[in-house]
């Protein structure tokens, strides 16, 4: 089981690797633990971006997630489940409130 964890320069810090162990201990939890998965931890300008190209939406949002099992190559990598994109400033705004 891999988790593979991309954090971009100049979002708020964390402890890398307690996030990892966090996340394998869900895909277990969730009977995914052969599976892989993608975290990329970014802010609202590089989120915005992909919320613009991807579903059209012109804003930040909080999180967006990209599943490998959809679509009609879901066949091709089964051990992958997907890509799961979080804003760190938008969840810190979030947790605030």
């Amino acid at each position: 089981m891999a988790v593979l964890l991309t954090k971009r320069r100049g979002t708020p810090a964390l402890d890398r690797k307690k996030l990892q162990r966090r996340a394998q201990g869900l895909l277990r939890e969730l009977e995914q633990g052969e599976r892989e998965l993608s975290l990329l931890l970014c802010d609202d300008v590089e989120i915005h971006q992909l919320n613009k190209a991807y579903r059209g939406k012109d804003r930040p949002t909080d999180v967006l997630s990209f599943a490998q099992h959809e679509g009609e190559d879901a066949h091709l990598n089964p051990e992958i489940l997907g890509d799961v994109v979080i804003s760190l400033e938008t969840a810190q705004r979030q947790a605030q409130a």
